[in-house]
């Protein structure tokens, strides 16, 4: 079945980038760990980043391998429809269709709790 092919392969390519930002996040702290304090306790300000962006990566590699295991992985979360194929391959982790953010979609106002359009249209549908 080519679909649990490409749930497998998600969840390959998943597993593979969280292994790495796990590897990203612990030399990091590493790094961070045996330099010099800068200021006040502070540590390097460009390692600091680079944990808290690893940390937030991570999340969200996190809540893809949770929408994988829930069977909604792939699906846009402001239009339901699928993501690109394409755009899974580059951001497995991404959870809106290049379509929507193509067609320069404001996020809050297309949410669908959030909408302030008249009846029978909808904004950020994916096309």
């Amino acid at each position: 079945n080519t679909e649990q092919e490409s749930a497998a392969e998600a969840r390959t390519r998943l597993q593979a980038e969280r292994a790495a930002v796990l590897q990203e996040l612990e030399q990091l702290t590493n790094r961070l760990e045996t330099k010099g304090d800068y200021e006040l306790g502070e540590g390097d300000p460009i390692d600091d980043h680079g944990i808290a962006f690893a940390q937030q990566h991570l999340a969200e590699i996190e809540e893809a391998l949770q929408q994988l295991d829930m069977g909604i992985y792939g699906r846009c979360e402001r239009c339901g429809r699928p993501i690109e194929p394409e755009r899974l391959a580059v951001l497995s982790h991404t959870t809106v269709a290049a379509s929507v953010l193509n067609a320069g979609v404001n996020p809050i106002l297309s949410h669908p709790l959030r909408s302030h359009t008249t009846p029978g249209t909808v904004p950020g549908v994916c096309v």
